[in-house]
């Protein structure tokens, strides 16, 4: 039988009741209620409560236990079976944690057939929590702007969610942790959004395995090509002096200098891409590179790990390739080079492919608009080089940069887990 805790406010005799129907008749739950500790803020009382159970568990001596909140709904793809399942293949790849099911993730990868691992979550209803993660929990500091499922996200490495989901959050509409909840019908469309992301990942991870045949046969090249490159640059001296350093002595970069306007926000800008986009057309270009003067490139770049990525994303069907990313919240290697992401292109180095040319012609900007989100909401099919070979001219720092460390955590989970796969 497995050790369960279910965490109850006293108060909230509704769920109460709801949590010991959902456990009636399951033989296999040792289910034991855990007056939940009130405190002003409400995630403090919970995460106190969390470390008083981990705390009765330390003395038993059992391998891992299961904590419940008492809005925990097992839904029709539960099963005894399942569980004990995906408990054993955690327990194989050393986890510290196992999610019943979550409300949102930040990128994930599939780590065994029902397990994925997940770089940030939130959804605590239902976790399985081995016995390696028990004195981190309690010895963690937790404050009054903590969020229990965001710190054991900081804490552990090795968060992983059961998929299809086993268990969601019952929508009472209204929670006493979070306030964003306390909308009726809302609990339960986020657990549908994370659903669909993860068959979303699915469609996605499939597609460029698919391709990984053609990568591998890529062999070595000589590096012997130069790419038309447009660098745009506002028209002070200073800019322009800055950017072109950039280029100078690389031989594999074909460059043609704009200057751009600084009045309209991006909309002089935008412009002027369109008209290096019809450049590109008119000379049949089947690739091409936009930069902005913001762009420094890293310590990382060289010009053959550049053209290796140019024809790994064309083997690949990439739209786009941006030097480096900020702003995503999702994320699967698709090379030793390369990192698909689901937004977040960067104008201060982007190549682009001849089949997104027509795309990109066919937006209609608004300058009220933030440029490259507009971009991105054009392709699903966008990469980033990782290392990152593009910086900001401010810095070049990348080790203290968060996109870098989120993607260094995720190929690492990457070599760690695809090889149960």
């Amino acid at each position: 039988m497995i050790s369960t805790y279910v965490i109850n406010l006293e108060k909230r005799k509704e769920r109460k009741q709801h949590i010991y129907h959902e456990f009636s008749g399951k033989e296999e739950f040792n289910l034991l209620l855990v007056k939940a500790i009130r405190d002003k803020v409400g995630a403090v009382g919970l995460w106190k409560t969390l470390v008083e159970i981990i705390s009765d568990a330390i003395p038993k001596k059992g391998d891992y236990i299961l904590v419940c909140e008492d809005d925990h709904q097992f839904t029709n793809s539960y099963s005894f079976q399942t569980l004990s399942h995906s408990i054993r293949q955690a327990a194989e790849i050393d986890a510290d944690i196992v999610l019943g099911g979550v409300s949102w993730f930040s990128s994930i990868l599939k780590a065994t057939d029902n397990l994925y691992w997940a770089e940030k979550f939130t959804g605590t209803q239902f976790m399985i929590i081995f016995k390696s993660a028990f004195k981190q929990i309690i010895d963690v500091k937790f404050t009054e702007f903590d969020s229990s499922d965001f710190k054991l996200s900081d804490i552990f490495k090795k968060i992983f969610f059961i998929h299809p989901f086993i268990s969601i959050q019952k929508d009472f509409g209204y929670s006493d942790i979070t306030s964003a909840n306390n909308v009726e019908g809302r609990v339960k469309l986020l657990f549908k959004r994370s659903s669909d992301k993860v068959i979303f990942f699915n469609k996605i991870n499939r597609h460029y395995k698919e391709k990984v045949s053609q990568v591998d046969n890529l062999g070595p090249h000589q590096v012997g090509f130069s790419l038309p490159t447009y660098v745009f640059f506002s028209e002070e001296a200073e800019c322009h002096a800055k950017i072109s350093s950039q280029f100078d002595g690389r031989d594999e970069f074909l460059i043609k200098k704009i200057g751009v306007k600084r009045r309209n926000g991006y909309l002089n800008y935008w412009l002027e891409i369109r008209l290096a986009i019809e450049d590109a057309i008119s000379n049949d270009d089947e690739v091409i590179i936009i930069c902005n003067e913001n762009h420094q490139f890293s310590d990382t770049y060289n010009a053959r790990n550049l053209f290796e990525c140019v024809v790994e994303g064309y083997l690949h069907g990439l739209d786009c390739i941006s030097g480096n990313v900020t702003d995503f919240d999702m994320a699967i290697p698709i090379s030793n080079k390369l990192i698909w992401i689901n937004r977040g292109m960067s104008l201060q180095f982007l190549i682009i492919y001849s089949q997104f040319f027509k795309e990109i012609l066919k937006v209609s900007y608004d300058k009220k608009d933030n440029l490259c989100h507009a971009l991105s909401n054009l392709s699903l099919q966008m990469a980033v080089i990782f290392p990152f070979i593009s910086c900001q001219q401010s810095s070049k720092n990348l080790l203290n940069d968060d996109s870098a460390k989120v993607l260094q955590s995720i190929i690492v989970a990457n070599s760690c887990y695809s090889q149960y796969m």
